[in-house]
């Protein structure tokens, strides 16, 4: 990566997105990618079902490696999950993990970074937020095999994360102070500001055609919101587990949420947390992302390894 690697943090407490990097050649920038990021790993629990326990002995590590191995996505009708890697002190690449046949495959292989693997349409394309030579942050997407690259909104170069309605729009946290919630057209590249102050998590609800992200900021505490896309009814739903950031939402059924190495579930009709599984003897270090496979067979956790978050 040649330019400005920009690491995002959002912080739920200030609600401040900071961002931090470095000028130089390839070599630099792949320095400050490797002194900005966690040590983080991927893990994959397989799971009966979301209403039982799961059984910790089903843990198992996919990446079990010094580095950065972040931000996990399942592939549709597949045993494959895609994550953002850096590797060798370089720049961010997608990689592919085929956990039934036990592959991993490097999918990108760019002078930039790229980030937030998803998945998205019917062609097998998945979308990335790129870190371009110049900082800028836009959204590209890649076809199966990480190649024929597009820039799908050249307009914005403040995406963090994002996620998809529908295959004209997608839901993005843009990078602003505060950071800022919308809704933008694919094609026309306008988009509609939702909201402001929220942090990173963010996911459409088909079922309720709504989006559900945490607000930080025009609330008196983080709260987990629930706003439909239809009339803008805004409903503040539970608030998020001590210390996190980070959840995902199962078909409209639960909701789950680490705090440290402890699971949480709450159920989308009785907003009320409950311990779902309890990994203390099991992981090295604290939860954060979590992805549900569409089948919900299966579960990958983002674990901190080292203390340095």
């Amino acid at each position: 990566m040649r330019g400005i690697f920009l690491l995002i943090a959002v912080v739920a407490v200030s609600a401040a997105v900071t961002a931090c990097g470095g000028t130089g050649d390839r070599e630099s920038a792949g320095a400050a990618i490797a002194a900005g990021v966690p040590d983080t790993d991927i893990f994959l629990l397989t799971i009966k079902n979301l209403d039982a326990a799961p059984d910790p002995a089903n843990l198992r590590n996919l990446t079990a490696r010094p580095g950065y191995d972040n931000q996990p996505a399942f592939v549709p009708g597949e045993q494959a999950l895609l994550f953002s890697s850096v590797r060798d002190g370089k720049q961010a690449d997608i990689f592919k993990y085929q956990f039934g046949q036990e592959v991993l495959q490097q999918l990108t292989d760019t002078d930039e970074s790229e980030y937030s693997p998803t998945p998205f349409g019917t062609a097998g394309r998945f979308s990335v937020v790129r870190v371009e030579q110049d900082g800028s942050q836009r959204l590209w997407s890649f076809d199966a095999a990480g190649r024929d690259p597009r820039l799908l909104l050249p307009q914005w170069s403040n995406v963090g994360y994002h996620d998809w309605i529908d295959d004209r729009r997608v839901l993005a946290f843009l990078v602003s102070d505060p950071s800022q919630l919308a809704v933008i057209d694919v094609g026309s590249g306008i988009a509609e500001i939702l909201a402001s102050g929220i942090g990173r998590s963010i996911h459409y609800l088909p079922d309720r055609d709504a989006i559900g992200f945490i607000d930080v900021v025009e609330t008196e505490r983080p709260v987990l919101v629930i706003q439909s896309l239809h009339d803008g009814d805004r409903e503040q739903f539970i608030e998020p587990r001590s210390g996190s950031q980070d959840f995902v939402i199962a078909q409209d059924r639960y909701l789950l949420m680490a705090e440290g190495k402890v699971v949480y579930r709450a159920s989308m009709r009785r907003p009320k947390w409950t311990v779902w599984a309890d990994f203390s003897g099991y992981l090295p270090g604290p939860v954060s992302r979590i992805a549900i496979s569409e089948d919900e067979r299966w579960i990958a956790m983002v674990v901190t390894v080292s203390p340095d978050d």
